[in-house]
C-alpha cells in the first residue's frame, strides 16, 4: 500500500465499527463468527477500499463505508451457509471435519487477475469513449466498487433510470470491444 492509502486507513479506521453498529445486525450466537471477525472482514474491506479509492469518485469515508457493509454482509452469508451445511444429526468429529474444509478455502486467485484487468481496462473504454457510453462505463465502475444504482445517481444528481441507460448504453459498446471479449471467454 501507499502511503496516502495507508493514511486513509489509520484516519478511518473508525469506520468499521461504526458500520458494525448501525448497519449490522450482529447475533452473539453463531458459533462460526464473532464480533471480532467481524472487525476483521470490515478492517480487511477498509485497506481494500483504500487501494481501490479514486478521489475523483467523491469523499472517502461513504466510499469507504459502503465497501465494509458488503463484505460484512458478504461474509455474514457465507457464514450462513457453512452455519447451514452443518447439521445437527451429524456427530462432533463429522462437524469439525465439515467445518474445517468449507473453512479452509482459499479464495480464487484467478478471479481477482480477472477482476484487476477488467477494472483497467474499463479505465481505458472510459477513456476512448464520451457521453452517455462513458457515463455508463463510470457507472459500471461505481458497481464494481459496491455502490449501489441509488448512489450512483445521488452522486451524479440523475434518475435510477438514467443510470441504467448509462450502462445499458456502455454494455453494448463494451461486446464489441474484442480485447474485453477475449477476457471473459
Amino acid at each position: 500500500m501507499t502511503e496516502f492509502e495507508n493514511r486513509l486507513v489509520l484516519d478511518n479506521l473508525r469506520l468499521v465499527d461504526k458500520v458494525i453498529r448501525t448497519r449490522i445486525t450482529f447475533r452473539a450466537s453463531s458459533a462460526l463468527m464473532d464480533y471480532e471477525d467481524l472487525q476483521g472482514v470490515g478492517r480487511e474491506a477498509l485497506c481494500r477500499a483504500a487501494i481501490r479509492y479514486r478521489p475523483s469518485l467523491g469523499a472517502f469515508e461513504p466510499f469507504a463505508a459502503t465497501c465494509i457493509y458488503n463484505a460484512i454482509v458478504d461474509h455474514c452469508k457465507s457464514e450462513n451457509i457453512v452455519a447451514g451445511a452443518i447439521s445437527d444429526s451429524m456427530d462432533q468429529e463429522t462437524q469439525e471435519a465439515l467445518l474445517e474444509k468449507l473453512s479452509a478455502e482459499r479464495p480464487d486467485y484467478d478471479a481477482v487477475i480477472d477482476s484487476v484487468t477488467v477494472e483497467q481496462m474499463l479505465r481505458e473504454f472510459k477513456e476512448k469513449y464520451n457521453g452517455v457510453a462513458r457515463l455508463g462505463v463510470e457507472a459500471i465502475e461505481m458497481k464494481m466498487l459496491g455502490f449501489s444504482a441509488k448512489e450512483i445517481a445521488k452522486r451524479y444528481g440523475t434518475s435510477i433510470n438514467n443510470v441504467n441507460a448509462w450502462i445499458s448504453r456502455a454494455r453494448s459498446k463494451l461486446r464489441n470491444e474484442s480485447s474485453l471479449t477475449r477476457l471473459l471467454l
